[in-house]
């Protein structure tokens, strides 16, 4: 049995991953089991823009992969 794993969250590269994983699952299996890719972005660019327009991402610190 393989174990579930998590790493620190590393930037752009990560961010574009996750939204590409969301858009390919997404396509596969529907809202009713998964995030849309349009609620990542919010993430990055809505709750947290005052942070993402300054240049100061503290909301990587939270983020785990």
């Amino acid at each position: 049995m393989v174990g579930v794993t998590h790493r620190a969250y590393e930037g752009d590269a990560d961010f574009r991953g996750v939204r590409d994983f969301l858009v390919r699952t997404y396509s596969a299996f529907g809202w009713m089991y998964n995030w849309g890719q349009e609620r990542w972005d919010i993430q990055r660019f809505g709750i947290n823009n005052g942070q993402e327009l300054a240049g100061a991402r503290f909301w990587e610190d939270y983020v785990h992969l």
